[in-house]
């Protein structure tokens, strides 16, 4: 089993994008000028709604700091439903859960002792700063939205920050092969 961690050729569904890498890969070490690629300015970017689907993503910062040194988390936390969570260092895609030398652990809850929800809502708390959640889906998903933008307002202003959520953003425009 061990030889086969880590080993993307055997994942026989990704095999056109494989080629495609290693043939631009070629195309560059040939010496071959590539195309330009289309770059997109993130701030050009609209945001989409889904009917019955919302979202905010964020990253963590440092709370207790007014240098908002961004948190680094290696691991994934995926919760459904309050009834069942996924927590672990695997990312939630096929090379992590099927080949790469990673580790997580499954649970669902019960009746009897309910550990999901208490769970979200201590973790919801901790990130808002304020230590507790309402019983409200819908008010927890505007307070984030809104810390996480009065956290973007006062984030040049060297205030610190109300609580560790600030809008996730990655103006990263080029890509680097650099793994």
């Amino acid at each position: 089993m061990l030889e086969t961690l880590g080993r993307r050729d055997l994942m026989r569904e990704h095999a056109a994008y494989r080629d495609t890498v290693n043939n631009v890969m070629a195309s560059t070490r040939n010496g071959q000028v590539l195309a330009p690629i289309d770059v997109v300015n993130p701030d050009d970017i609209q945001e989409e709604t889904i009917e019955g689907f919302k979202s905010v993503i964020c990253t963590l910062v440092s709370p207790d700091s007014d240098r908002w040194q961004s948190v680094y988390v290696h691991s994934k936390l995926t919760l459904v439903d309050d009834t069942f969570l996924i927590q672990g260092s695997a990312n939630i895609n096929l090379r992590s859960m099927a080949f790469d030398t990673e580790i997580a652990v499954i649970l669902q809850d019960t009746d009897i002792f309910p550990i999901v929800k208490p769970l979200r809502e201590n973790l919801w708390g901790l990130h808002k700063g304020t230590g507790s959640v309402s019983g409200d889906l819908d008010t927890e998903f505007k307070n984030w939205v809104l810390i996480s933008k009065n956290n973007a307002k006062i984030k040049n202003s060297n205030q610190k920050p109300i609580s560790s959520l600030i809008p996730f953003e990655d103006k990263t425009i080029g890509l680097e092969n650099t793994d």
